[in-house]
């Protein structure tokens, strides 16, 4: 016990009882290309499909449920920042942030829960899904995986359809890479 307790540990056995361990990458492409929805749907197929004279129904019945619940939860969360970007676009005076805020407000109508289409979309999706696994797992070692790759389809479509031009994309991801770099930092707070 004195190893745990000594001032020179290698680790805090605490900060794994408090929060999951991290060090892993979510499947953010399943989001950006399906979104939640289609994780809730395969949950759903998967409760009617369960038979109940097998011995593991109760804990896939529970597991499947909790999927429901968490997917319920991540569509009202993007609701939530849907609703407050609205809210600050209304009380914005200056017209190029208002019109920013609604196009944020229009992206969070959409993602997670929904497919990503641009992107704007594609980006707004990626941060909700790091958020939420930061908010779970308490901000411990949680990858992105390869933004480059990632990014890359819905960046060449938008450049090639005129949605949008290089300087915009470039703006858009340094404003993810700023959230990024600041959340780290806050973790370690």
């Amino acid at each position: 016990m004195k190893v745990l307790d000594s001032p020179y540990r290698v680790f805090n056995p605490l900060s794994r009882a408090r929060s999951g361990y991290g060090h892993y990458l979510p499947d953010i492409e399943k989001i950006l290309h399906h979104g939640f929805k289609y994780v809730e749907n395969q949950a759903k197929e998967a409760l009617e499909k369960l038979n109940i004279l097998e011995p593991e129904y109760m804990d896939q019945t529970h597991f499947y449920q909790a999927v429901l619940t968490v997917c319920e939860g991540i569509n009202n969360f993007q609701k939530r920042y849907e609703k407050l970007a609205k809210k600050m676009a209304e009380e914005e005076n200056n017209s190029g942030r208002k019109q920013e805020l609604l196009m944020i407000a229009k992206n969070c109508e959409r993602v997670p829960y929904e497919p990503a289409r641009s992107y704007w979309e594609a980006l707004q999706s990626y941060w909700f899904v790091i958020l939420i696994d930061y908010c779970s797992q308490n901000g411990s070692a949680i990858s992105g995986g390869r933004v480059d790759q990632i990014f890359y389809p819905y960046y060449k479509h938008d450049i090639d359809e005129g949605i949008m031009v290089k300087e915009e994309a470039r703006e858009l991801l340094e404003a993810l890479w700023v959230k990024t770099v600041i959340s780290s930092k806050l973790e370690r707070i």
